[in-house]
């Protein structure tokens, strides 16, 4: 069974394609490992019934270019990803400090 893997990170439009680390990350793992990697943004991580899950803005094309669309509207659980890598930039505001709590 192949690993899935979360990013949550920048919104994708706001990415350096070519120099983005996370997306390197994304590749590697793809590349060396068979994993499959998603995309999500701080905002769209939320818990549900003691559950944290994350609305997801799509699977990392095999390229890394590109967010291939997912199904089940993208809701999943993050306990459901073999990991889940979060990046961020500074500054720390309210919205890093809610999804520091939340995980």
């Amino acid at each position: 069974m192949k690993a899935d893997i979360l990013f949550i990170a920048d919104p994708w439009e706001t990415l350096d394609h070519s120099r983005d680390s996370t997306l390197h990350l994304g590749r590697i793992a793809m590349d060396e490992f068979g994993a499959r990697c998603f995309w999500a943004l701080p905002g769209e991580v939320f818990v549900e019934n003691g559950t944290l899950f994350a609305r997801l803005e799509g699977e990392l094309s095999k390229e890394a270019t590109k967010l291939i669309p997912v199904s089940d509207h993208g809701i999943r659980p993050l306990h459901s990803f073999h990991s889940v890598h979060w990046r961020v930039d500074p500054p720390v505001d309210i919205r890093t400090m809610r999804l520091w709590s939340l995980l």
